[in-house]
């Protein structure tokens, strides 16, 4: 047997993500144990709604959570060349950062009723 890392998926959209997301948390935690992959992140558009049941869970199932959020970028150029960035969170410092980044693009950058 051999000591490859394990696939580890890094971008996984829960029910929390309203428009594409189908996953529901618990499930996605249970099914990334029974295949045997140390972690996955959950990086719901723009919200941090399935954070705690995510984060409990997936210790619970002894998988490492890795929370993070997709994001729409702008640029001046207009929504055209907006793209979907996204973030990870590293550490405490990196979530209260991301917590700003998600209020701000709620409070500040809604553009034809998407944040």
């Amino acid at each position: 047997m051999t000591d490859l890392p394990s696939f580890i998926h890094l971008k996984v959209h829960s029910e929390y993500s309203l428009v594409d997301g189908l996953t529901k948390v618990p499930d996605l935690v249970n099914k990334t144990a029974e295949l045997g992959q140390p972690a996955v992140a959950l990086t719901d558009l723009s919200n941090f709604y399935a954070l705690i049941k995510f984060y409990s869970g997936a210790i619970a199932r002894g998988v490492k959570p890795l929370c993070g959020c997709d994001l729409l970028v702008v640029d001046d150029k207009g929504d055209e060349n907006a793209s979907i960035s996204t973030f990870i969170i590293k550490n405490s410092e990196g979530y209260q950062n991301l917590i700003k980044l998600i209020s701000k693009s709620y409070q500040e950058g809604q553009r034809r009723g998407k944040v």
